[in-house]
């Protein structure tokens, strides 16, 4: 019998097919992208190499990569850090400075901690970290994920400890976004965004994007006059049955 041999290092066409990226970010001076993978690694890349108009499939490949302990799910530049959240709750940042050397010692984390310790959960652990919103207003870091589909607001000064949580979704926190100092809006699994005023705690408004009414094709459509606008209002008649529209936007101009 024939042992299989040790330290076979798959095919580079075997590894982009089962490559995922789960999160970018931008250094602060926008220099540098990192990338994180399902190989638990924060992978960096210098854009200017990556970018020029000389480039190179070999000078687009990374710079070089930080193995960690798990996947990271969420990534975000805050001031000089690169703070992080993986896929069993812990939150952990980089400084930039220390990120972008290459070198054989890898860089320490300025802290790391549980985000969901003690949270009353109805399913059984790890929980994720999903999404990262920051405002350098007021300093806070807004942190969403699984385990009590709460989002947690923090002072990334001493974020060892949540000032607070916004209860309301019914499955896992996706995504936080802000469209002001004042407003939170996370976006869960189960259907809803929810836009919370962060200066009362209270949660304004529940925006249901599984109940909005969907359009479909249908006969009708395709019957009904088209309209393009930024066209000079131009108009197109009705269109014959039986006959296809194709419409080409060249967006060079």
């Amino acid at each position: 019998m024939v042992s299989a041999p040790r330290n076979v290092r798959p095919s580079n066409a075997r590894l982009r097919h089962y490559m995922k990226i789960y999160r970018l970010a931008a250094s602060p001076d926008e220099s540098w992208l990192a990338a994180s993978d399902n190989l638990s690694r924060i992978c960096l890349f210098k854009l200017s190499d990556c970018l020029s108009s000389n480039a190179s499939d070999e000078s687009r490949c990374l710079s070089h990569f930080i193995q960690v302990r798990d996947a990271v799910f969420a990534m975000k530049t805050v001031d000089q850090l690169l703070v992080c959240g993986d896929s069993k709750g812990r939150i952990f940042a980089y400084d930039w400075s220390e990120l972008t050397k290459r070198t054989d010692v890898p860089p320490k984390t300025l802290f790391s901690f549980g985000v969901f310790n003690g949270a009353h959960c109805s399913v059984p652990g790890p929980h994720e970290v999903n999404g990262l919103m920051y405002c350098s207003e007021t300093e806070r870091l807004y942190v969403g994920g699984a385990a009590d589909n709460a989002v947690r607001e923090f002072d990334i000064n001493v974020p060892n400890k949540p000032l607070r949580s916004f209860s309301g979704h019914s499955s896992t926190v996706c995504e936080l976004a802000s469209a002001s100092s004042d407003q939170l809006l996370s976006a869960s699994a189960d259907g809803t965004v929810r836009v919370w005023d962060v200066r009362g705690r209270s949660e304004g408004h529940v925006i249901k994007v599984a109940d909005e009414p969907r359009h479909h094709w249908n006969e009708q459509t395709t019957y009904n006059w088209w309209r393009v606008s930024g066209a000079a209002g131009a108009t197109f008649p009705t269109i014959p049955r039986n006959s296809l529209l194709g419409l080409h936007v060249d967006c060079g101009k």
